[in-house]
């Protein structure tokens, strides 16, 4: 299930974080949605929007998972790989920890993690782990199948992600410009990409 992308829509999207930026002034918030729309307009702008955002973010007051993961997000998006990765391996760490005493968040933001770090077993592992108690939240299972689909190189399971990722985006109405990353369409993006690079029928202009 591919996602048609509407650029009257996502000019909408752009327009308003446009005017919350004029009104706000500076806002990581802000810079990063102008960036996501810009993004997936094909505008090479983008990229300095997503790094305006990571140099206004202000510093966590401590250990913060989800922070980390957020910056780690954009400062890729900004073309800063060194720096991204940097940030995601301390997300690493702080939700390796948080995950040992069996909390969900922490199994969460280390599954996150792991995915965008590439490590796609350790991945695999973690989503098992909720599946087995009961924890099934159906953005971390949709990572599992990517997770499995890049390790084995498997189209087929590179197409189910898209597909689940994609009903997730449709049936919560997510917004382009929505922040916080990684948001389901980033996930969507790297599933969509990979399902390309595996031989899958994906449009241009269905990428970003």
């Amino acid at each position: 299930m591919i996602i048609t992308i509407s650029e009257k829509k996502v000019r909408k999207e752009l327009a308003e974080a446009q005017a919350r930026l004029q009104e706000y002034g500076e806002r990581r918030t802000d810079l990063e949605g102008i960036g996501r729309c810009l993004h997936w307009l094909k505008d090479p702008q983008g990229v300095d929007y997503f790094r305006r955002a990571a140099q206004v973010a202000p510093d966590p007051r401590g250990p913060d998972a989800g922070n980390a993961i957020w910056m780690g997000t954009i400062w890729g998006f900004a073309g800063e790989p060194t720096k991204a990765t940097k940030r995601l391996q301390q997300a690493y760490q702080i939700a390796t920890q948080q995950a040992s005493t069996g909390g969900l968040h922490g199994y969460i933001h280390l599954i996150k993690t792991c995915v965008l770090l590439g490590y796609d077993a350790e991945a695999q592992t973690h989503v098992a782990t909720l599946h087995a108690r009961g924890d099934q939240v159906p953005e971390l299972e949709a990572l599992g199948i990517l997770a499995q689909a890049r390790q084995n190189q498997q189209i087929g399971l590179a197409q189910a992600a898209v597909d689940r990722l994609a009903t997730l985006i449709r049936r919560e109405r997510w917004q382009l410009s929505a922040t916080r990353a990684p948001t389901p369409w980033d996930w969507y993006e790297i599933a969509l990409r990979l399902a390309k690079d595996l031989g899958a029928d994906i449009p241009e202009e269905a990428l970003p």
